[in-house]
């Protein structure tokens, strides 16, 4: 009889009772930074071992960037199973090229019955996850206000929390919810039209990491400065910067002003700034 080998999961979803049954069930659990690279690591697993692999995701708007590695994994004919939780999106019209099935349980223990269906699938489990992903800094914003000009376009990621203020620039609040691709190369796509003295973009150290490719694109220009809220990640985001010759500087939050703020913005560099959050 066959069964499942292992599990890739996402942060999001560590909590949930697919993650914790696999566990008990001493299934191999792999943890993935962002759901991009989840479906991807299971076709890898997969074509290597010839194991069944399950994705675990959740089921917003982020699950989506599962469609690709479910498309490989339809036309390699790989045995992935992407299990989505929550009933955010109709998945019936969204994955319907691609998997060979497409189930709705009510208990995590099903799941591990599919193993014996056509694959790849997507299994839709109705389970929410509660995600508290903003962050915001007040410290931040007021700094902002006072640095920013009217010559400045300031973009703030959909994670960060902002409080009513009126900035003298080109002020933008946009991207998906609860999905962290995107916001490096949403402030990169607006820099190129060369409309503004700097472009300014505010995210979280999570999106950072999702989209960090973004620095090394051959059309980045001086007019970028990226704000990164660090909580754990910083040294490796750092060194990674300054591997693409951005200039990286790094302050507690405490520590932020908006005179500093300014002469930063004035400095003409590429530049990463990574304010340390409590």
């Amino acid at each position: 009889m066959k069964k499942i080998e292992y599990l890739i999961y996402t942060k999001e979803v560590e909590p949930s009772m697919v993650v914790q049954q696999f566990k008990r069930d001493n299934i191999k659990c792999i943890l993935a930074l962002d759901v991009r690279s989840a479906v991807y690591y299971a076709t890898g697993i997969s074509a290597q071992c010839g194991e069944i692999v399950a994705v675990c995701v959740d089921g917003s708007n982020a699950s989506r960037s599962a469609f690709s590695g479910m498309t490989e994994a339809f036309y390699r004919q790989l045995p992935v199973i992407l299990i989505t939780l929550g009933n955010s999106l109709d998945y019936t019209m969204e994955l319907k090229d691609v998997v060979l099935g497409h189930y709705l349980v009510k208990d995590a223990k099903e799941i591990l019955n599919f193993a014996n269906y056509k694959l790849p699938a997507h299994i839709e489990l109705g389970e929410e996850i509660i995600i508290d992903t903003e962050v915001e800094s007040l410290k931040l914003q007021e700094a902002l206000m006072e640095a920013v000009s009217e010559k400045d376009y300031l973009y703030f990621s959909p994670r960060f929390q902002t409080k009513e203020k009126d900035f003298m620039c080109k002020c933008i609040s946009g991207g998906m919810s609860r999905c962290k691709d995107g916001t490096l190369s949403n402030v990169l796509g607006a820099s190129l039209a060369q409309k503004r003295r700097r472009y300014i973009g505010v995210v979280t150290e999570e999106e950072f990491l999702h989209d960090m490719n973004t620095l090394g694109n051959i059309h980045a220009n001086k007019d970028l400065f990226f704000i990164v809220i660090s909580q754990k990640f910083e040294k490796m985001i750092g060194d990674y910067a300054r591997t693409l010759n951005y200039e990286v500087i790094c302050e507690a939050e405490d520590n932020i002003c908006g005179t500093s703020l300014k002469r930063l913005f004035e400095n003409g560099k590429q530049t990463i700034f990574i304010m340390l959050k409590k």
